[in-house]
């Protein structure tokens, strides 16, 4: 299994700590140590260049799962990583040099020991110990003027290796042993150890699930900070971050597989619950995004975990139940500004479908997606209620679920499908060809037959549906841009609710239709895209997204 890190990184799991490229944002073809420790994206720490006699060499790089291999004319170096914390390396009839991307402020490099270098990477707030097992260790970084202006290590010798390792404080140097082809071996053992939990796949699809399986298995960090869990980050990319929804989706491609790492994707997001009810936007090891939030997609998740794990009993009942009511009754305390018992997203970035033509007139809006994700969460809150014996207010729930579901389809229905309003003054937005709409569909057989059958008839005849999936605004609409994120591009999320809804009621023709297109797009392109172009089925944004690799392994799990 060969990795293309110009797409997707280099990491193991726990680690915060990667190897890839930059190509894809700058014209560099280097080898980089980047870390996933600050909240503000993936930093580059250290750039790697080889040398022979004091000349800058060109290498070719090659990447498996548990290795890199950097190989030039002269000679080649590998990289393993030897625990969360630490790579290894081991090269021959090469110099390799490490230099500090940047040094800020505070930089510098001090030699502890003939064989051991401290590097302060000040503007990561991390530090380094470089350890020499073979070879000579020389340090170059001048202090000029009150100020380190450059760091650079570099190890030569016929022979060449050495450990880095990577902490939030100073690390004592020590005497190491590094037995290189016994670190490989691990690493390689640890890799096909999760691999073999992989589900069956058909042979066409293997290589682009295995992908996909290393992408959800090199995106998990160790419990650190605001991170109480292992927990899966959108990607090692650009986004080290988990955001409210995007989890969801993890947590069902780990569901039979990795049932517990699953239940701790799902909780990951309740840790870091505000104190009146809100889920954070996004939360990473370092900080918390509140000024946003996601949608409550948490009681459909959950449902659906249910019914794809046992690992949901009673125990893990009684641990969520609190937690999803109070972000249930958030929406209707402190997203009702009308106070008429349909909340409002105040942001796109609140739906997560940022820039949809749903927000083209601002904001606040009332959209029937909400509200039909809301009336899922009090059905699945009336069952958790019920299972744990609270009786009364297991009804409540199916009441507040009932009269919700009223009040949506008297708000929003029109004619032949659901449209989105201002809130306080229920002007209709002018967005009907936004896939958002057409979202109530996850209500299931909750909506009667002729609202479903209206919307299914009008998702297949209006431009929605191409040759690589659902696109998320119309290719008929006016405003649609096949790379435009929310307005056109073929997003994981709401295709994967949709097939799922499409199956609950009978649909099971059209369901499968959407998945195949959607597999065949994903399947054989060198990395997992955030999203896709529905016209071309090209890959957008991030090539090495969690949430579309997750959807990837569920449809092959239920549809081949």
């Amino acid at each position: 299994m060969i990795i293309d890190l110009d797409k997707v990184p280099f990491s193991k799991f726990g680690s915060y700590l990667m190897l890839s490229t930059a190509r894809q944002r700058v014209d560099d073809p280097n080898l980089y140590i980047r870390s996933a420790h600050s909240g503000k994206g993936i930093a580059h720490i250290f750039k790697i260049t080889l040398a022979r006699h004091g000349e800058n060499i060109p290498y070719k790089i090659t990447a498996t799962p548990w290795q890199v291999r950097l190989e030039s004319q002269n000679g080649a170096v590998e990289f393993c990583f030897k625990n969360v914390n630490t790579i290894a390396f081991t090269g021959t009839n090469v110099d390799i040099c490490f230099e500090l991307f940047e040094v800020g402020s505070f930089g510098n490099a001090i030699q502890r020991s003939p064989q051991h270098c401290q590097v302060l990477a000040w503007n990561n707030r991390l530090v380094f110990l470089f350890s020499a097992i073979e070879g000579e260790l020389q340090i170059d970084a001048p202090w000029i003027s009150e100020k380190c202006r450059w760091v650079k290590l570099i190890f030569s010798g016929e022979k060449i290796g050495g450990l880095i390792e990577a902490g939030r404080r100073e690390i004592v140097p020590r005497m190491m042993q590094a037995d290189f082809p016994a670190i490989k071996r691990d690493a390689q053992k640890e890799f096909e150890a999760w691999l073999a939990k992989m589900p069956p796949v058909p042979d066409t699809y293997l290589n682009s699930a295995k992908l996909a399986w290393y992408i959800l298995w090199e995106s998990v960090v160790e419990p650190d900070g605001f991170f109480k869990r292992p927990a899966m980050l959108s990607s090692k990319n650009w986004m080290p971050s988990v955001w409210a929804w995007d989890h969801c989706f993890n947590v069902l491609a780990l569901a039979r597989s990795a049932p517990e790492l699953a239940w701790d994707q799902f909780m990951l997001m309740f840790d870091a619950q505000l104190p009146n009810g809100a889920l954070p936007d996004a939360i990473n090891n370092t900080s918390l995004t509140t000024v946003f939030t996601k949608p409550p997609i948490h009681g459909w998740t959950l449902r659906v975990l249910m019914e794809r794990s046992k690992c949901v009993d009673g125990q893990k009942l009684r641990e969520i139940y609190a937690p999803l009511k109070r972000w249930t009754d958030w929406w209707f305390e402190e997203r009702d500004d009308d106070a008429d018992g349909i909340p409002q997203y105040n942001h796109g970035n609140d739906s997560g479908w940022d820039n949809a033509t749903v927000f083209d007139e601002g904001a606040p809006i009332e959209s029937p997606d909400l509200s039909a994700y809301l009336i899922v969460q009090m059905d699945v809150l009336a069952t958790i209620a019920a299972e744990l014996g609270f009786g009364a207010a297991a009804k409540n729930w199916q009441s507040r679920a009932d009269q919700l579901l009223r009040k949506m389809l008297d708000h929003f229905w029109q004619k032949d499908g659901f449209v989105s309003k201002h809130n306080r003054t229920h002007r209709v937005v002018n967005a009907p060809l936004s896939l958002l709409n057409f979202m109530p569909l996850v209500l299931g057989t909750r909506l009667e037959r002729n609202y479903r059958d209206h919307l299914v008839k009008k998702l297949f005849a209006s431009g929605f549906v191409t040759d690589f999936g659902l696109a998320t605004e119309s290719t008929e609409s006016k405003p649609f841009n096949p790379k435009g994120y929310w307005r056109g591009p073929i997003w994981p999320s709401p295709l994967l609710i949709l097939v799922d809804s499409l199956l609950r009621i009978g649909n099971k023709a059209e369901a499968t239709e959407i998945a195949h297109k959607f597999c065949n797009m994903v399947n054989g392109q060198p990395g997992i895209y955030e999203n896709y172009d529905p016209v071309t089925g090209e890959g957008l944004c991030d090539p090495a997204y969690t949430w579309t690799a997750s959807v990837f392994l569920v449809l092959l799990e239920d549809f081949f």
